[in-house]
């Protein structure tokens, strides 16, 4: 099973016009920007005594409300401590030579930092349940259902026996509390059954490091088909800036 990975980084461009205010949508293929905001003055500011960070030039900032709206207007410029990076500690999954009824298990850590003010999350997704390298598209590792038959793509479920089959994953903490579930074990989402990918790991706010450890397990019965078997899962950052 060969893992990827991708991460989204936006990039915001602020210019600054002297005693000038404009707002206006930007983008390009890979960002948009709505309503940006460019201020006379924005930025940090220090001294031996002080920092500060700050923006002028807004029309009404603040929080107004009503019975039925909450408006929260205005930009604060933010000085980010915290660069947004992503990493796997390994891009393949080698389960070797499976024998039914006896559990194979391999790990995956997912290392986050961001420094984006509404936080992040991470997605997993595979494009197909592990198919045989012999007969592509009929015989197949199916996904785990669980001992009790409650576990899918979205749930979690207890997965103790040998007698039950297939492939799935648990999460576990290893830095912070990101994980999305600490306890029993999923199937992958399943591109190929039209499925969305799934949230994994995530923060609403900033992370100087969070780090989750994906735990594989694949088990199978004496009645699988022989040979290789492989997919590919593939994991997805997104900052919320």
């Amino acid at each position: 099973m060969q893992i990827r990975k991708s991460f989204i980084v936006f990039v915001l461009i602020f210019l600054l016009f002297p005693y000038i205010s404009i707002a206006q949508d930007s983008e390009s293929s890979s960002y948009k920007v709505q309503m940006g905001n460019f201020n006379f003055t924005a930025g940090e500011k220090s001294s031996t005594s002080y920092t500060l960070t700050d923006t002028a030039g807004e029309l009404s900032p603040g929080q107004s409300s009503s019975g039925s709206y909450t408006i929260k207007a205005g930009f604060q410029y933010v000085n980010t401590i915290a660069p947004f990076t992503f990493s796997l500690s390994n891009s393949i999954i080698n389960f070797g030579t499976l024998s039914p009824q006896t559990p194979q298990t391999d790990t995956t850590n997912i290392t986050v930092t961001s420094g984006a003010a509404f936080g992040y999350q991470v997605t997993s997704q595979e494009n197909h349940q592990l198919e045989s390298v012999g007969y592509p598209g009929t015989v197949f590792i199916d996904d785990v259902v669980g001992d009790n038959a409650d576990i899918t793509h979205t749930n979690q479920g207890d997965w103790l026996l040998s007698t039950t089959y297939g492939m799935g994953y648990t999460l576990s903490n290893i830095t912070g509390t990101d994980a999305v579930f600490t306890s029993g074990y999923r199937s992958f989402a399943d591109e190929s059954c039209v499925e969305s990918p799934v949230v994994v790991m995530s923060r609403n706010g900033v992370t100087s490091t969070s780090e989750v450890q994906v735990g594989y397990k694949v088990n199978i019965s004496n009645v699988q088909e022989s040979g290789q078997y492989q997919n590919v899962v593939t994991y997805v950052a997104t900052g919320t800036f």
